[in-house]
């Protein structure tokens, strides 16, 4: 590979391993790089054993670098890019709790507390259907603890006895 090729992959991966490895996130430096965690999969349609494990580790790289940068700039208030981060991780892994909390923290930061608490229902109802799971504790104590007790006596009314 010569000095002037880009490859999206290796951009992405160098990116993403700065934002794990350092969990920094200072100033605005990451607004240039940010686009690198946009191209979702590696080689789509390749199906070759090491394509598959290549794809499924630059994938948790990536989302932990969605996830990171969503958290650090939540509690910088910089809500707009964190939402639009989170949204991502979600969309790229439904079923992944910790893509979820970001999420609903992203929402919460925000004031919108029914936002959040809609983002706990679909994910609850996903993981129910998908893997007869229920949501962790940790994840259900991000939301308000009235909000708690509706969702608790919602889910109790019905399930059946």
């Amino acid at each position: 590979m010569s000095a002037h090729t880009w490859v999206d992959s290796k951009a992405q991966e160098d990116f993403a391993k700065r934002v794990v490895d350092t969990r920094l996130i200072d100033g605005r430096e990451y607004e240039k790089d940010l686009e690198t965690l946009y191209p979702p999969e590696l080689l789509p349609g390749w199906y070759d054993d090491w394509v598959i494990f290549e794809r499924q580790r630059l994938s948790q790289l990536r989302l932990h670098a969605l996830e990171i940068i969503a958290r650090r700039l939540t509690q910088r208030d910089e809500l707009d890019v964190a939402l639009r981060l989170a949204l991502e991780a979600v969309r790229t892994e439904p079923l992944r709790e910790t893509a979820n909390a970001v999420l609903m923290s992203v929402y919460l930061a925000e004031g919108n507390v029914s936002d959040a608490i809609r983002q706990y229902a679909v994910f609850r109802d996903l993981l129910q259907r998908e893997l007869g799971l229920e949501p962790s504790a940790r994840l259900t104590r991000l939301l308000p603890a009235q909000a708690r007790t509706t969702l608790r006596a919602s889910v109790d009314v019905l399930t059946p006895r």
